[in-house]
């Protein structure tokens, strides 16, 4: 059986938005937490899996900041300087 090699620059990114389909409205929760920690984001952006991946959370630091974290919560995910996926 042979198996087929995929060059990585063949492969397809993922697409800005499913064709034909619309984009999920913001509810009021995420309406408020975008325009409090991400207020210089647009539409767009928000909406973009580039942006998304380029803000993404990495740190215990950055995540403490966008929510409330217990002592015992921060103890649990201290994870001695490495990045979060």
């Amino acid at each position: 059986m042979q198996q087929k090699v995929i060059d990585l620059e063949e492969q397809e990114e993922p697409p800005g938005c499913c064709p034909g389909a619309f984009p999920f409205p913001s509810q009021p929760p995420s309406q408020t937490f975008r325009q409090r920690h991400f207020s210089s984001a647009t539409d767009d952006d928000w909406h973009d899996w580039r942006w998304q991946l380029r803000n993404r959370i990495t740190s215990l630091k950055k995540l403490g900041k966008l929510i409330d974290l217990s002592d015992s919560e921060r103890q649990a995910m201290a994870f001695n300087g490495a990045t979060l996926p």
